[in-house]
This record gives structure tokens, sequence and C-alpha cells, in this order.
């Protein structure tokens, strides 16, 4: 029973290729149906926020088992690598590009400054 596997598996791989299918659905869906499309990028926002959180209990559950770590009763060594500052970066890239993604109900708003800002400031412009 490989259930944790599963889930770390679905969250790695299935989370973002449903982000990447939600994105091209309200693409499509832009100019005829604009309510879709803004209700699939909606979709696309919420989910992103998702990762953060998890960055955060990964950094307390660090802190708790650091302290169990008695050799003899109990081996509780963990340590955050390369693969949790990766993980860190996704999360917080992940969330402030999906908010630089405007909807057909936005037009030229607050958020096509905000993702033009934000290309500006992240490609040294």
């Amino acid at each position: 029973c490989f259930l944790g596997a599963n889930a770390v598996i679905l969250y790695a791989l299935g989370v973002p290729v449903l982000k990447l299918l939600l994105l091209i659905t309200a693409e499509c869906l832009r100019q005829r149906h604009a309510w879709a499309s803004a209700l699939c990028i909606h979709i696309v926002q919420s989910i992103s926020k998702w990762a953060c959180p998890d960055m955060f209990a990964y950094i307390l559950l660090m802190h708790l088992v650091r302290g169990l770590n008695h050799p003899r009763v109990l081996q509780a060594i963990m340590r955050l690598d390369i693969g949790f500052t990766c993980f860190s970066l996704f999360c917080v890239g992940s969330t402030i590009a999906s908010f630089g993604i405007c909807s057909p109900h936005e037009g030229a708003g607050w958020s096509t400054g905000i993702a033009r800002r934000l290309t500006s400031a992240l490609s040294g412009g």
C-alpha cells in the first residue's frame, strides 16, 4: 500500500498538469466564453497558493523533529537540502506568476500593471 507515494506523485505531477490544462482551456475560451475563461484563471490562481503552506509545514516539521533525535531510542534526523530550496523558489515563483495572468474581465486594469512591473523587474529593465 503506497498511499503516501501516490499522493506525492499526484501532487508533484497531477497539479502542474491540471494547471497547464486549465490555462490552455482559459486561453481557448477567452473570446467566446469570457466567464469560463475567468473561472479557469481564478482556479489556477487558487491552486498556486496551495504549495506555500506546504513549504511552511516542512519548516515547522523539521523544527519539531529536530529535538527528537535520541539515537538509541529514536532516530529522527531531518535536513532541508537543495531540493527544499528549489521547492521554495517554485512556490514563490508560481504564486507570483499566477497573479500576472489577467482574466478577460480585468482587461487593462490593475493586474496588467502588476504583470508589467513584474516582467520589468525580472528582466532587469
